[in-house]
């Protein structure tokens, strides 16, 4: 999952990368949904701004990141939303075991 904060500047509204949680987009939002949907992947942070000294901001980035994600309640897998199970299809046959065939004399 790729994450960006931005902010349009500028009369143009032109976008400008800021820390996550400072800016336009829901991250925290998006977040909380992912997490409702039991999402596992690997998050990214994409952070351009400030060539010269990105540091300072991409740790805001991180530290934003972390907080929500401690706030988050866990949801157990195997689970939807809602706590219901996964519904799984029961009636396929188990194969059995192939039975010894005597020959006829």
């Amino acid at each position: 999952m790729h994450l960006k904060g931005v902010k349009a500047v500028g009369e143009k509204g032109h976008k400008k990368d800021v820390p996550l949680g400072t800016g336009e987009c829901k991250i925290k939002e998006i977040l909380e949904e992912l997490n409702k949907q039991g999402f596992r992947g690997v998050f990214t942070i994409e952070y351009e701004s400030n060539p010269d000294n990105p540091v300072p901001d991409i740790k805001k980035c991180v530290k934003f990141f972390n907080e929500t994600k401690s706030k988050l309640k866990p949801v157990r897998r195997g689970r939807r939303p809602g706590g219901e199970r996964k519904k799984t299809d029961n009636t396929k046959k188990q194969p059995t075991k192939a039975k010894k065939v005597e020959k006829k004399k």
